[in-house]
């Protein structure tokens, strides 16, 4: 199903939904060299991380949540409220979201099981501005290896990704992209080009990124592509950026969006705290 911008509230509440009476509880980590999958617990954006653990596939998202973290349910134990004492505040907006091998779930954490080799991340953020629809981040490890190599693919759980590289001019040719830089936050995009200059989402709107010449950030079109975007004021400094990650892809970890200068350098990342 593609991700629809204008349903981003309600999945904010909705993914986080408890278990219901009879799931499956949370397994025990895994052994060394056992099946495992990867629980990653951030905030603002990948800024600061919480918890790293491995979990045990064959349990759901939230069971394999309650079994490295203490999680507190609100609304009648509907929702995940909080997650090791830090509390979503509908006030000031901030809520605790999650991404499964990169993408935003558009179902609840007692519906998704996890498969040996996932990637589950939950994030705590704000989502008055933007619900970011994938995580650069945990976009393919290959897709990422391979980004010297403009428009190459991956798949991944049934899930196509597909890597963009080029100026933002020759990137909107695409039609499905064109859509999502005209309306960057609304379709979870966080990096745009916009008059000249590459912004980053700082957990209010686009900031201006006055050193960078590129951006890297991974979204969801309207088509529900999912997408691996490097653009840039002019291809070549889209193409540096991408030959970067491609050589050391440490440089997007834990990160929703990284800026870089002319040279492929990282000169900012999307975050609240940016």
């Amino acid at each position: 199903m593609p991700f629809r911008p204008g349903l981003a509230l309600l999945l904010a509440l909705i993914v986080a939904v408890a278990p219901a009476c009879g799931e499956r509880r949370h397994r025990d980590a895994p052994a060394s060299g056992a099946a495992a999958a990867r629980l990653l617990i951030t905030r603002d954006l990948g800024g600061e991380t919480l918890r790293s653990a491995r979990v045990a596939p064959g349990q759901t998202v939230f069971a394999a949540l309650e079994g490295v973290a203490t999680v507190e349910a609100g609304y009648g134990g509907r929702f995940v409220q909080a997650i090791d004492g830090v509390q979503g505040d509908a006030t000031a907006q901030r809520d605790w979201i999650f991404f499964v091998n990169g993408l935003h779930s558009e179902v609840g954490a007692a519906d998704v099981d996890v498969g040996d080799g996932d990637r589950i991340w939950w994030d705590y953020e704000r989502w008055g501005g933007c619900i970011p629809s994938a995580a650069l981040g945990h976009a393919p490890g290959g897709l990422l290896h391979a980004l010297g190599s403009a428009r190459a693919n991956a798949s991944e759980r049934g899930r196509r990704w597909t890597a963009m590289v080029g100026s933002e001019r020759e990137l909107r040719k695409d039609a499905g992209y064109a859509a999502v830089a005209r309306e960057p936050l609304a379709s979870g995009a966080v990096g745009a080009v916009r008059d000249g200059t590459v912004h980053l989402y700082d957990g209010d709107g686009l900031s201006p990124q006055p050193r960078a010449r590129a951006v890297a950030y991974a979204v969801r079109d309207r088509d529900g592509r999912a997408l691996v975007v490097v653009t840039g004021l002019d291809d070549a400094a889209a193409q540096a950026a991408a030959r970067a990650i491609a050589a050391d892809t440490a440089l997007v970890e834990r990160a929703f969006g990284v800026a870089f200068d002319g040279a492929g350098r990282p000169v900012g990342r999307a975050g609240s705290e940016a």
